[in-house]
């Protein structure tokens, strides 16, 4: 099920709640790949990065 995407025609919304449902079924199994942290400060490169697809996971800015 896709409920997001970079294109906003990809974007579904309504799909968030059994997103949800199915994330609480898989509590404890879920894990999400973190690429890189970000100061804050450092927000613009973060976007270049994803902007530049340099990412290989999720990216966190940190305050």
């Amino acid at each position: 099920m896709r409920f997001t995407g970079m294109n906003p025609a990809d974007r579904a919304p309504e799909a968030l709640p059994a997103l949800a449902a199915l994330a609480a079924l898989a509590a404890g199994r879920l894990t999400v790949q973190i690429w890189r942290t970000y100061p804050l400060k450092e927000a613009a490169k973060a976007q270049d990065d994803l902007d530049n697809r340099r990412n290989r996971g999720k990216v966190i800015l940190l305050p």
